[in-house]
């Protein structure tokens, strides 16, 4: 599974936590049978004179995952979340806000932001139109379950078969 990482220039937080939790989640990806083939590239968010978000340097056919400090409030509708994954203009897209990103914490509640990222791309949630809040919250409970048992039990027949469907999905779509 091929992943392109975008580090914004100014970010401000210690790279030493980017790493941390980096390796937490290659780690689990690892043991779950998935290898996580990574280009980092310096990237930048320009804003549209609407106040859209400009990605420079996305690539088709890839996760890009963006590294920043913040996710854009609009896209969050100011919960201030670590993360958020999407399709925006074609591109496969995972952000995370490296000011609230974290390690796995307490399982089943608070994982690893970018597992959980990931994973709501490799189980094709990103295809689902905007979904009630209570389907919105099966979503993410079923994220936090599959990233709980990465973590605490390696493994992951499932999480493989998905990958495999979203692979041949995105080589679809390209």
């Amino acid at each position: 599974m091929y992943l392109h990482r975008h580090v914004r220039r100014r970010q401000a937080r210690d790279p030493r936590d980017r790493c941390r939790i980096w390796r937490e989640a290659y780690r689990d990806f690892q043991n779950a049978g998935i290898r996580l083939q990574t280009t980092d590239v310096n990237g930048e968010i320009q804003r549209s004179p609407g106040g859209r978000p400009v990605f420079l340097g996305l690539k088709r056919g890839v996760i890009n995952m963006v590294i920043t400090d913040n996710v854009p409030m609009h896209w969050d509708q100011a919960r201030g979340l670590s993360g958020i994954s999407t399709i925006h203009e074609g591109y496969h897209l995972s952000m995370i806000s490296m000011k609230r990103a974290h390690t796995h914490r307490v399982p089943f509640f608070s994982v690893n932001t970018c597992v959980h990222e990931l994973l709501h791309v490799i189980f094709q949630d990103i295809y689902l139109p905007r979904q009630s809040t209570f389907k919105a919250g099966q979503l993410e409970a079923r994220v936090d379950w599959q990233a709980t048992r990465m973590w605490l039990f390696p493994g992951g027949d499932e999480i493989r078969k998905a990958a495999e469907a979203y692979l041949e999905r995105a080589s679809r779509l390209q």
